[in-house]
Formats: C-alpha cells, structure tokens, sequence
C-alpha cells in the first residue's frame, strides 16, 4: 500500500470516529433531555386516590 492511499485511509477512518462520537453525543444529550422532562412530569403527577395498587384482580 502506497503512502497517499495509506494516508487517505486514515483520514477516512479519523473523520468516521469524529462522526460517530458526534452522533453518540448528540444521542446522549437527548437522552439527558428526556430523561428531565420524565422527571419533571412525574413530580408534577396528581396523586393516586387512596387504596390504589393495593389489589389485583386475578381473573380479568
């Protein structure tokens, strides 16, 4: 393998890692973002009337 098709081969494989760990960012910051908005939701969930869950009913 010549030394230009050697250093076009690199650069190709550095700019997939830079792709791949930009997507795995981007991932991540959306997950972060969802995962606040659960939260958010949940603390902002009426509360269950009283005696709920506190039963099952086996033949449904």
């Amino acid at each position: 393998m010549d030394i230009a098709a050697l250093s076009t081969q690199l650069s190709q494989t550095k700019l997939a890692d830079q792709v791949g760990t930009t997507m795995l960012s981007k991932g991540l910051k959306t997950a972060e973002e969802q995962g606040a908005e659960v939260l958010k939701m949940l603390g902002s969930a009426a509360p269950l009337a009283s005696g709920t869950g506190q039963t099952i009913d086996l033949l449904a």
